[in-house]
């Protein structure tokens, strides 16, 4: 996820496994309980595969029953994971920009060190959304308007199967606390659920 450490992701958390969703969450090193030092771009994509891994080889868990879901920062690393990871069941991207330059600047105030050290790296997605063919569910649910364009040019270079959902927020409102975010997430598990029992 792009929020920076477990506890703040603590209630979009909660509202996937209210949707019936057994969920796995880490912290990308350098960030909350994670070893120390300093975070970056190849480390987080690194822990993202990693993850993914524990999942399928340590755990033993089918990839085909596994749904990547990224928001900011953490779109471009479940875009990297389902890259490379081309077995998964479906990949959800949650406000997804073609570099995130912007907004970690514009939201260093907020978390201070870590993000301070990612700002010279755009966690780029662009060149990994084409490549992706898995069903694909894009939230555009920007805190900001100018992150719109962003978002709906990912959308236009994510080749199909697509869907795309249009969240209205008001500012300071998470998009997880929305019936329409809850809607569009379980119709697109739905749907993948549907397509495998075929």
């Amino acid at each position: 996820n792009g929020r920076s450490d477990l506890p703040r992701n603590i209630g979009s958390l909660q509202a996937l496994h209210a949707l019936g969703i057994t969920v796995f969450a880490f912290d990308y090193r350098g960030f909350g309980a994670s070893q120390h030092g300093p975070p970056s771009q190849e480390k987080a994509y690194a822990d993202g595969v990693a993850a993914l891994h524990y999942l399928t080889v340590t755990r033993h868990l089918d990839p085909t029953q596994i749904v990547v879901y990224g928001e900011d920062l953490g779109a471009a690393v479940a875009a990297t994971v389902a890259q490379q990871s081309p077995k998964i069941a479906g990949l959800i991207l949650e406000n997804p920009q073609p570099s995130l330059t912007r907004q970690v600047k514009r939201e260093q105030h907020l978390h201070l060190l870590p993000m301070w050290l990612l700002f010279r790296q755009n966690f780029d997605i662009s060149g990994t959304v084409s490549s992706l063919a898995m069903p694909k569910l894009i939230l555009v649910s920007p805190a900001f308007p100018e992150d719109v364009p962003g978002a709906a040019k990912i959308y236009a270079e994510t080749p199909a199967p697509k869907q795309k959902v249009q969240l209205h927020l008001r500012p300071g409102t998470p998009a997880y606390t929305l019936p329409a975010w809850s809607d569009a997430v379980r119709n697109f598990l739905n749907t993948l659920a549907a397509a495998s029992t075929q």
